[in-house]
C-alpha cells in the first residue's frame, strides 16, 4: 500500500514538473526598429527633402510604418520637419531628423547648403555661319537652379543686336539678311543666353558656257548653263530657269538654250533663275553659208535639136540671201540627148528627155527637165500657129499652140506622126 502510493506521488510530481517547464519557455521576439534612409541628405535652403522610413515590427520583419511616428529637428534654426517627415532647409549647417514611435527611434543628418546655382538658358545651332538670304535655327536648353535640364519655361524672347545683318523670330530661325557679324539673344525673365552669328555672301549663281557664241544668220548654237548652291558647289541644275533674248530681231533662243541666228549683229542671252541671272553674248554674222541652189528657168526647158539653152544657177543661204560669186558644176542625166557645159549652156543633142542638175560644196539643185522637140510654124494651108513634137515617157506627142487654127476650106490638113 505504501509502495503504490509512493509510485503516485512520483507520477504526479513528475507530471507537474513538465508542465512548469512548457509554461515558462517565451516566444522568439526582437526589439521592434525604425530605420532613416540614406543616413544623410543635403537640402538647400529654401528647398525641401525627404528621408524614408522602415519599421521592422517585433519578429524582425517589415510592416506598414505606423501613423502616430513623430517628427523632430534638432535645430530648427537650420532644417524644420513636419508632421509628414518633409524637411525644409532654413540655413547653411547640420542638424538631425528624428522619427519617434513609442520608445524606438532614428535619426539621420541633414545638411543645409546655400550653394544653389542660377538658373540658365544656352543657345545652340547646328551652324555659325549662313549665307545671306538663307536661315537657321537656333535651340534653346534651360537650367533649372539644380543645374538639371527641365523643360524651357514659356515667356522667353529672342532679339538681334543687328536686324540689318539677321534677324530671328520667336521660334528661334535666323536668317541671313547681308554680309557681317551680329549677336541673337534669347531673354528669360533676368537670364539671358547668347550666340554669334555671321552672315557670309550667298555662292549660289548661274554661268552660261561658252561666254559668247559665234553663229552665221540663220544658223543655231547652244549654250551650256551650270549651277552653283550657296556654298559655291556644283549642283544640278534647279527646275524653273527661263531663257531670253534681249534683242529678239538680232537671235531667239529657246528654253533649253538653243540660239538661232536671225540678223547680223550682237546681244545677250539671259538664263534667269528666280533672283539669279546668267548672260552671255552672241555674235551674228553675215551667212554666206550656201544652203540651197536653184535653176532658171525653174520648170521645163524646151529646146530643138542642136539648139543651145543657157540654164542659170544661184545659191543661197538658209535665210533666203542669195550668194554671189560661187561657181557650179552642171551635169546631165543623158548626155546622148543633151549636153551641158559648167557655165550652163545646154545643147539639144537627140530627141529626148534628160534632167540637169547643178552642184556647188556639195549642194545639188532640183533636176531641171530638159526636152529635145521638133518646132515649126504652120504656113499656107490656111492654117496658123505653131506646133511641137517631142518624146514624153517613150511617146511622140504633137503640141500645138494656143492660137493654132486651120482653114476650113480645101485642101484638107492632116499630120501624121
Amino acid at each position: 500500500m505504501v509502495k503504490n502510493l509512493s509510485l503516485f506521488i512520483f507520477i504526479i510530481l513528475s507530471f507537474t514538473s513538465c508542465s512548469k517547464k512548457a509554461a515558462d519557455t517565451p516566444l522568439a521576439t526582437v526589439p521592434e526598429r525604425l530605420e532613416l534612409s540614406p543616413s544623410s541628405k543635403t537640402v538647400l535652403v529654401g528647398n525641401t527633402t525627404n528621408f524614408t522610413t522602415s519599421f521592422f515590427n517585433n519578429q524582425g520583419v517589415a510592416a506598414t510604418v505606423p501613423t502616430n511616428v513623430t517628427w523632430s529637428s534638432l535645430n530648427n534654426s537650420i532644417a524644420t520637419v513636419n508632421a509628414q517627415g518633409l524637411i525644409t532647409g532654413i540655413a547653411a549647417g547640420q542638424t538631425s531628423i528624428t522619427v519617434t514611435y513609442n520608445t524606438i527611434s532614428a535619426t539621420a543628418l541633414i545638411t543645409v547648403t546655400s550653394n544653389t546655382v542660377s538658373d540658365r538658358l544656352e543657345i545652340s545651332s547646328p551652324t555659325n555661319s549662313i549665307n545671306a538670304g538663307t536661315s537657321t535655327t537656333f535651340t534653346l536648353t534651360y537650367f533649372n537652379n539644380m543645374g538639371n535640364q527641365a523643360p524651357v519655361p514659356s515667356g522667353v524672347v529672342w532679339s538681334s543686336l543687328n536686324s540689318g545683318i539677321a534677324n530671328v523670330n520667336q521660334q528661334g530661325v535666323v536668317s541671313g539678311i547681308t554680309i557681317g557679324q551680329t549677336s541673337i539673344k534669347a531673354t528669360l525673365n533676368t537670364i539671358v543666353a547668347n550666340a554669334v552669328i555671321t552672315v557670309t555672301a550667298n555662292q549660289e549663281r548661274l554661268e552660261i558656257s561658252p561666254g559668247n557664241l559665234n553663229l552665221s544668220a540663220g544658223n543655231t548654237g547652244t549654250f551650256t548653263l551650270t549651277y552653283f548652291n550657296s556654298q559655291g558647289m556644283q549642283a544640278p541644275v534647279p527646275s524653273g530657269v527661263v531663257w531670253s533674248s534681249m534683242n529678239t530681231n538680232m537671235a531667239t533662243v529657246n528654253q533649253q538654250g538653243m540660239v538661232t541666228g536671225v540678223a547680223v549683229g550682237q546681244t545677250n542671252i539671259l538664263a534667269t533663275l528666280n533672283a539669279l541671272t546668267a548672260s552671255a553674248s552672241v555674235t551674228i554674222s553675215a551667212n554666206n553659208q550656201l544652203a540651197t541652189i536653184t535653176l532658171l528657168p525653174n520648170n521645163i526647158l524646151e529646146i530643138n535639136k542642136t539648139q543651145f539653152s543657157t540654164v542659170t544657177a544661184t545659191g543661197f543661204t538658209s535665210n533666203g540671201t542669195a550668194i554671189p560669186g560661187l561657181a557650179f558644176t552642171f551635169n546631165t542625166s543623158n548626155n546622148n540627148l543633151v549636153s551641158v557645159l559648167n557655165n550652163g549652156i545646154v545643147q539639144g543633142i537627140e530627141y529626148g528627155t534628160a534632167n540637169v542638175t547643178a552642184t556647188s560644196a556639195s549642194i545639188f539643185s532640183p533636176p531641171l527637165m530638159v526636152q529635145v522637140i521638133r518646132s515649126g510654124s504652120f504656113v499656107n494651108m490656111g492654117s496658123v500657129g505653131i506646133g511641137k513634137l517631142k518624146i514624153e515617157n517613150g511617146d511622140l506627142k504633137l503640141q500645138t499652140s494656143a492660137n493654132f487654127v486651120v482653114n476650113p476650106s480645101t485642101p484638107d490638113l492632116r499630120i501624121y506622126l
